[in-house]
């Protein structure tokens, strides 16, 4: 299953935003899903 590809500027948001505001909200952001949000954290 192929998704959109993460772009620079959605990897710097959230390592920024991670730990500073919920995964909820950084999903939101960048129109992913959380589990998505979560997997590119780990």
């Amino acid at each position: 299953m192929a998704g959109r590809i993460w772009t620079e500027e959605d990897i710097n948001y959230l390592e920024e935003k991670w730990g500073v505001v919920s995964v909820d909200v950084i999903a939101k952001k960048l129109n992913r899903t959380i589990l998505s949000v979560r997997k590119k954290a780990s």
